[in-house]
C-alpha cells in the first residue's frame, strides 16, 4: 500500500465578471415589490436604491453571492469543448504547479454534468489536449460532490499502486443550463475548472476519504434536453448541512482528529446560509470555515478545488494560508451524493 500526496492545485476563471447588478436584466419572475416588502419590514433602507441595486440586496441576503464567472467570447472557447478547454487551462496549471510535465500523468480523471459532448469523453479530450499520449482515463457525474469522488478513485488508483500520478479536474459550464425564468435557481451558478495532482509519496499526505450516495428525489434535478431544477427550504438546507458534517465527521475518525485540528475547513459553497450553519454545527474556531461563494457563485463540482486553489494562491482576502496547511473538503451534491477528504498541502 503507497501512501499519496496532493502534489499541486491549479485552476481556471473565465474572464467575464457578472455581478448581482448585471444579472438583474437577464432573470425572469423575479418578484421585485415582494422583495421590497421584505425590507421595509426590516428596517433597511432602499429609498433611494434603483430595482437593480434592491435585487442585488436581494440576492446576497438569499444566498451570499456578490459575483460570479461566466463563459462568453472573451474566453475564445470552440463551441461544444467550453467544459473541456476549461478543465485543461486548469489542469496546465496544476501540473506545473506540482513540477512535474504532463508525461507523467498516470490517469486523468474529469469531473462535470455540463459537457456538450458525450462521445469521446471529456477525459479523453482533456488528455489530448495536455498534450499526454499515454494514460488512462474516465468521467464521473455526481454534481456538487464530483471533486472529492474522483479524488476518492484517484487516492484508490495510487493505494492500490495501479498509478502513480493522477490528475483530478472539474469543470463546469453552468451558465448554459441554468434555468433564467427561475430567480433563485439563476442567481447561484457561475462557471470556471479546478483541478488537482495526486502523486504516489513516503509520507502520508491524505489523512482519509469518504464517499457514499443516497437516492433522493429532492434537491436538484437536470434531464436531458432540460435546464437544471433545484429544490428549497429548510428541508434541503438541513439534509444538505447533515451531510457534509456526516462527510466530513468520517474522514476526523480516519484521520483520528477533530474539526478545529484543521487549519480549514472547505464545504461545497452552495450558499452562505448553509455554510454557515455548517460553521455553527462544527463549533469552529474563528477564520477556519473558508467562504467563497461570494466572490465566485456555485460552480458545482469546481468549486471545492477552486477554493483551494484560491486560498492557497492568496486570492481570498481574510485567510492566511501556509505551506503545510492541514486542509479538510466537505461536499454534497443533487442524488443525494456526499464526499469529504482531508490533506495537507
Amino acid at each position: 500500500m503507497f501512501n499519496v500526496k496532493v502534489l499541486g492545485t491549479g485552476s481556471f476563471l473565465p474572464a467575464r465578471v457578472v455581478d448581482n447588478k448585471e444579472l438583474f436584466p437577464l432573470v425572469n419572475n423575479f418578484e421585485l415589490e415582494k422583495a421590497k416588502d421584505s425590507f421595509i419590514k426590516n428596517k433597511i433602507d432602499i429609498e433611494n436604491k434603483s430595482d437593480a441595486e434592491i435585487f442585488d440586496l436581494w440576492v446576497q441576503k438569499v444566498c451570499g453571492i456578490e459575483k460570479r464567472h461566466y463563459v462568453s467570447g472573451l474566453d475564445q472557447f470552440p463551441e461544444y469543448y467550453e467544459v473541456e478547454m476549461m478543465a485543461a487551462e486548469a489542469a496546465k496549471n496544476a501540473i506545473a504547479d506540482s513540477g512535474l510535465k504532463p508525461s507523467a500523468i498516470d490517469a486523468v480523471i474529469s469531473t462535470n454534468f455540463t459537457s456538450n459532448t458525450i462521445i469521446p469523453n471529456s477525459a479523453c479530450t482533456i488528455s489530448n489536449l495536455l498534450g499526454i499520449e499515454e494514460c488512462s482515463g474516465f468521467s464521473l457525474n455526481t454534481a456538487c460532490s464530483g471533486f472529492i469522488d474522483g479524488f476518492y478513485d484517484g487516492y484508490a488508483k495510487i493505494k492500490a499502486g495501479l498509478c502513480k500520478t493522477v490528475l483530478v479536474v472539474s469543470s463546469e459550464y453552468l451558465t448554459k443550463e441554468t434555468n433564467y425564468n427561475d430567480p433563485t435557481t439563476a442567481i447561484l451558478f457561475g462557471d470556471a475548472a479546478a483541478a488537482a495532482v495526486l502523486q504516489a509519496a513516503d509520507d502520508n499526505g491524505v489523512f482519509g476519504v469518504f464517499s457514499r450516495i443516497k437516492y433522493s428525489d429532492q434537491h436538484i434535478v437536470m434531464r436531458y434536453g432540460q435546464k437544471i431544477q433545484m429544490g428549497g427550504g429548510p428541508l434541503v438546507q438541513r439534509n444538505a448541512v447533515n451531510a457534509m458534517y456526516h462527510s466530513a465527521e468520517e474522514v476526523c475518525k480516519q484521520a483520528d482528529m477533530t474539526f478545529n485540528d484543521f487549519d480549514f475547513i472547505i464545504p461545497h459553497q452552495a450558499n452562505m446560509r448553509i455554510i454557515k450553519e455548517l460553521e455553527r454545527k462544527m463549533k469552529l474556531q474563528e477564520g477556519k470555515m473558508v467562504v467563497s461563494i461570494d466572490q465566485i457563485g456555485n460552480i458545482s463540482c469546481a468549486t471545492v478545488p477552486l477554493t483551494v486553489d484560491l486560498l492557497r494562491k492568496g486570492k481570498l482576502p481574510g485567510y492566511q494560508y501556509k505551506p503545510g496547511s492541514k486542509i479538510l473538503c466537505t461536499s454534497v451534491g443533487g442524488g443525494y451524493t456526499y464526499a469529504a477528504t482531508a490533506f495537507i498541502i
